[in-house]
């Protein structure tokens, strides 16, 4: 992949909030507040960016990035990739600029420094939301469960998930792998308790507590 290199003026007045998961946090929510408030957003200086964008995420940006044989082949041009992401970041004059997908959160160390590169002459924040990973697993069983994807118990898709999505659920090593390419001082993580009781309010603030994350230095 080639290092894009933008004027160094240009690039470092602008800092890149790097939202990359993990999955089942509300990170849909999230996007699709970010995704429908793009003209406010501009208002306050951030840009929600058009190239990589599926849906309401940058998983384009993933599958481009990604080798897994299961994503590698839902990557598509027509949906901007990395190197017009890095075009459209250089050519905004807002300083902040909000790129998400949860599934980044699976991309190997080689990967994430690919990734790296498509930033690298821009102030970078990684943003990670972090849940229960019981809590993760047993929301991901249920969803497929309903969609009739598998038939495991819960107890052997927790078994399963655990000893093998490393780079998900150990977090430890999540954050130490991001750390690595992106320094342990740009790291920001957020933990996100979840309760049946109250689910619903944290849903509805799930849009401003991630424009505040987004804000932070």
């Amino acid at each position: 992949m080639k290092l894009f290199k933008p004027n160094i003026q240009t690039s470092s007045q602008k800092t890149i909030y790097l939202h990359i998961g993990v999955p089942k946090t509300a990170s849909s929510t999230i996007q699709k507040g970010l995704f429908d408030n793009q003209k406010a957003l501009s208002k306050i200086g951030y840009l929600y960016p058009k190239a990589g964008l599926m849906g309401t995420n940058h998983k384009n940006i993933f599958f481009e990035l990604c080798s897994l044989p299961e994503h590698k082949p839902k990557y598509s041009i027509s949906y901007g990739n990395s190197e017009s992401l890095a075009s459209e970041i250089a050519a905004t004059r807002l300083r902040n600029i909000i790129i998400s997908a949860e599934h980044f959160a699976l991309l190997k160390s080689s990967e994430i420094n690919s990734l790296k590169n498509i930033v690298q002459p821009f102030n970078t924040k990684v943003i990670v939301y972090l849940r229960r990973q019981d809590q993760v697993i047993q929301s991901g069983w249920l969803q497929n469960t309903k969609r009739l994807v598998f038939k495991k118990s819960l107890q052997e898709n927790i078994e399963e998930e655990l000893s093998t999505n490393k780079s998900v659920y150990h977090y430890d090593y999540l954050m130490d792998k991001w750390a690595n390419s992106f320094g342990k001082e740009n790291m920001i993580s957020i933990w996100r308790p979840y309760s049946s009781s109250d689910s619903g309010g944290f849903l509805r603030s799930t849009y401003f507590f991630s424009i505040t994350a987004f804000c932070r230095n």
